[in-house]
C-alpha cells in the first residue's frame, strides 16, 4: 500500500492488470486535509466476466510467452483492454507479460503505470479480443532462401 498526500490528478484512479490468475492493481484516492489519508483502502475485486478474452503469459525464462504456448484468459471488471509488454532490447526483442488491463493503464503519461510494470520497457494494448499474441521471432533463414532458390530453378531452366 501507498499512500501519500497530493492535489494533481483525478479523485480516484485504478490501474490493473491481470496476468493468469494474478491480479496487480493501483487503487488511488486523492483526498484534501491534514490526515486525510488514516484509513485503508479497500480491495479491488476483479469484476465480472465483461466479454474480453485476452492471451496470458508470464516469462520466467522457460518459453511461456512463445505464441504456440500462450494461453487465453477472460478478462474481468474495467479491465478491457488485452495488455503486452515487451522488452526494448533492440537485439533481442521478447514479450514479458500479457493479460488484461484497465484503460488507463495503456496511456504514456500514466506514472503510476511504473509501480506495476517493469521500467523500461514498452506496453502495448488493443481493445479487440485476442490482440495482444507475442510477436513471433524474425526468422532470415527463410529470407535468404527464397531468391537462391528461384536462382538454382532459373539456372536449371536455362541449362
Amino acid at each position: 500500500m501507498y499512500k501519500a498526500y497530493g492535489w494533481r490528478g483525478r479523485p480516484e484512479e485504478l490501474l490493473a492488470l491481470a496476468v493468469g490468475p494474478d491480479l496487480t492493481y493501483v487503487h488511488v484516492q486523492r483526498c484534501h486535509g491534514t490526515s486525510c489519508n488514516n484509513g485503508s483502502f479497500a480491495e479491488v475485486p476483479r469484476g465480472k466476466p465483461n466479454g474480453k478474452r485476452c492471451y496470458t503469459c508470464r516469462e520466467t525464462g522457460a518459453g511461456e510467452c512463445n505464441r504456440r504456448q500462450l494461453q487465453s484468459m477472460r478478462c474481468t471488471g474495467a479491465m478491457d483492454q488485452c495488455v503486452k509488454v515487451q522488452s526494448t532490447d533492440k537485439n533481442n526483442p521478447r514479450t514479458l507479460l500479457c493479460g488484461c488491463g484497465t484503460p488507463n493503464l495503456c496511456h504514456p503519461w500514466q506514472p503510476l503505470a511504473r509501480l506495476l510494470l517493469p521500467s523500461g520497457h514498452k506496453i502495448y494494448c488493443c481493445s479487440e479480443s485476442l490482440c495482444n499474441r507475442a510477436a513471433p521471432r524474425w526468422d532470415p533463414l527463410p529470407t535468404l532462401l527464397l531468391p537462391l532458390t528461384l536462382l538454382l530453378l532459373l539456372g536449371a531452366v536455362w541449362n
